[in-house]
């Protein structure tokens, strides 16, 4: 790893933070419906059975109707969940009229949690605070969502969610960081040209 990637990671999480701080609410659900609509007519969602999504925080694009486009369309739908015995994030099922309450870190999750391997799951929508067309993504530093990605089954396609001003020139990365295969904001939906050898 190259030394310099913790200090460049810091720098692009703050720059990140405050890019999205500056997003009003509209801007923000505008962002999500344009997401929204270009993942329905995305034939690799429509064919995918088994979705990993996830609650939305405040700065990022709502997902609520993403998550009910999913259970409309009669997919199985799971969402990060604290395990507390296992002391990691897993994916947990996300059931219509599920209730659901802030977890560990404030994010929503099943109250009621029935677990689902990642290697179960067909495509997964992946947050994130910077994305580069490499599919270098930069998470907020605690590496639960790499964790979670790691056991993915080959030809599961993971997938960033981000508002066009998220997309950078590079994000720096590290070998334990997963790359997405394809990003969606609201101006495009592209696959991302993985690097020939790992960063």
């Amino acid at each position: 790893m190259d030394t310099r990637t913790p200090a460049l990671k810091a720098e692009l999480r703050g720059r990140m933070r405050q890019l999205r701080v500056a997003q009003s609410r509209d801007t923000l659900e505008a962002a999500g419906e344009a997401i929204r609509r270009r993942l329905r007519g995305w034939p690799l969602w429509q064919s995918a059975g088994v979705v990993a999504a996830f609650m939305a925080l405040p700065g990022e694009p709502p997902t609520e109707e993403m998550i009910r486009d999913c259970l409309e369309a009669g997919k199985r739908l799971c969402v990060p969940a604290w395990n507390a015995a296992a002391e990691r994030y897993e994916f947990a099922l996300l059931a219509p009229g599920a209730v659901c309450r802030p977890g560990r870190l404030h994010v929503l999750e099943p109250v009621v949690k029935a677990w689902l391997p990642a290697d179960a799951v067909d495509l997964f929508l992946t947050p994130g605070l910077a994305f580069d067309e490499r599919g270098g993504r930069l998470g907020h530093g605690g590496g639960h969502y790499d964790r979670m990605l790691v056991t993915r089954r080959p030809g599961a396609l993971c997938v960033g969610l981000a508002c066009d001003f998220q997309i950078v020139a590079e994000v720096p990365c590290d070998a334990c960081d997963v790359r997405m295969d394809w990003v969606v904001t609201p101006a495009r939906l592209f696959r991302c040209e993985l690097p020939v050898a790992a960063c």
